[in-house]
């Protein structure tokens, strides 16, 4: 049985181990969804809170289909290399479910942005670069909804004719890949231009939002470049699996952790602000105020809004101390 498999490691190890980080990270994402329920869902807007419920139901779905898969090819054809040369159902399901999920997250990011460039006046520039967002994100999804049917109608569902369709699944990958470097970089953009604007302790929330940020989109980025790497250098394996069966839940996952991240962000905010003195900081400027309306503590709908808000009076010409409005 090991010699009949054996030859065959390219593909059944990388499905194997896409079975694993599908089923470990969907543990991750039943426990932000738990979070999620208890803290934020009853407060939150129906367009965040069917958000939540949608993505979760469909990474449950892809769940089920990974492990279908996984089942069919280890399992129950074990041993039966013609199993390599025709996908499963769930196999062929899964990157549609994959991209519309990608397309779900990539969209919520694009009106954070949106909101977020639009209440720290940064609106004309933000406008462009939420519309070149929603339409690579719309593109990606275009493509791999055209690649699925393609597939199914010309390659008698044989992973290995995939190459014939080589150029429509790099359209879908660099798409997909340009777009989430493109909301990571402007999301920097964003916070990184708006640090001048507020109180040091506040500019210490944006340096956490910054991080948080690099690191979602180096994480993401990073998974969607191997999948590219893979495809290219290993077209006629299941090497570019794993990227493809687990990058839909890092995007729920980040979704998730930036929904229940706004309590703790929140807290540590009002702990640094608790202890600014309130002696008299002078200005050259005469009076202006600054708000961050569009933060919306890094979801940006319609509940759960943080106004951080610099103020700078005429008579004494000081600053007061930043409030916090939830």
């Amino acid at each position: 049985m090991l010699d009949a498999g054996a030859p065959y490691v390219l593909e059944t190890g990388p499905l194997l181990i896409s079975g694993f980080l599908n089923w470990g990270l969907f543990g991750i994402i039943v426990v932000q969804m738990y979070t999620y329920m208890q803290w934020y869902y009853s407060t939150d807007g129906k367009l965040v809170r069917a958000l939540a419920i949608s993505l979760f139901v469909l990474e449950l779905l892809q769940t089920i289909m990974t492990t279908h898969t996984c089942w069919v090819m280890l399992v129950l054809e074990w041993g039966n290399p013609l199993v390599f040369t025709r996908s499963p159902w769930s196999m062929v399901a899964i990157p549609i479910q994959y991209a519309i999920v990608a397309s779900m997250v990539q969209i919520f990011f694009a009106r954070r942005i949106w909101l977020l460039g639009k209440g720290l006046g940064k609106g004309p520039i933000i406008r462009y670069i939420t519309v070149l967002i929603v339409t690579l994100s719309l593109v990606q999804w275009a493509s791999e909804l055209a690649l699925t049917v393609e597939y199914c109608l010309h390659s008698n569902n044989d992973p290995a004719q995939l190459v014939k369709f080589k150029w429509l699944t790099l359209l879908w990958l660099i798409t997909c890949f340009a777009c989430d470097l493109s909301i990571a970089a402007t999301q920097v953009y964003i916070f990184s231009n708006s640090k001048n604007n507020f109180w040091s302790e506040t500019n210490t929330l944006l340096d956490r939002l910054i991080m948080r940020t690099i690191q979602s989109g180096v994480i993401t980025a990073t998974v969607a470049a191997l999948h590219i790497v893979m495809f290219l250098k290993y077209p006629n394996t299941f090497l570019d699996l794993p990227p493809i069966y687990t990058l839909g839940k890092l995007y729920v996952n980040i979704v998730f952790a930036n929904l229940n991240g706004r309590k703790r962000q929140i807290q540590a905010l009002e702990i640094e602000t608790s202890g600014i003195s309130l002696e008299p900081h002078r200005r050259k400027n005469s009076a202006q105020s600054r708000t961050a309306a569009g933060y919306e503590s890094t979801v940006g709908f319609h509940s759960a809004n943080v106004h951080i808000t610099t103020e700078i009076e005429n008579s004494d010409d000081y600053i007061k101390k930043p409030t916090l409005r939830m």
